[in-house]
């Protein structure tokens, strides 16, 4: 996937939570290869956005995180280069694949993805 497609992606998802303050996120599924992220405001109803990783490389996470606006304004990011790089190293990451970051409260580096690809595959709140 390329990295315009990523950061629309990841331009979606922002737009998606605009109004929101925080957010709980969970690893709802994983097969091996692909990884469903969802992120809701209320555990015990639905959740708001189904964020589908592909061909997945590594996590480096727990499965449940919470997302503050007023730690960080931005949800998710695509490490650059540079920040890259040390996964890159440490975990011998295959060539295409690229480092996610979620910002999660109390959690310094945040949750770590590492997949080839990212897809919104739901906004449950934009119908």
């Amino acid at each position: 996937m390329d990295i315009d497609k990523i950061n629309k992606t990841i331009s979606q998802i922002e737009k998606a939570i605009t109004k929101e303050l925080w957010l709980d996120f969970d690893i709802m599924n994983f097969n091996g290869r692909t990884l469903l992220v969802t992120g809701t405001i209320d555990r015990t109803y639905k959740h708001t956005l189904e964020i589908l990783f592909e061909d997945v490389f590594a996590i480096l996470s727990p499965t449940e995180w919470t997302w503050d606006k007023k730690e960080n304004s931005k949800v998710l990011e695509l490490l650059n280069e540079d920040e890259s790089k040390s996964f890159n190293l440490k975990y011998s990451v295959v060539v295409d694949h690229k480092v996610f970051r979620f910002n999660a409260e109390n959690i310094d580096n945040g949750c770590i993805i590492i997949a080839k690809s990212i897809i919104l595959q739901s906004n449950l709140q934009a119908g």
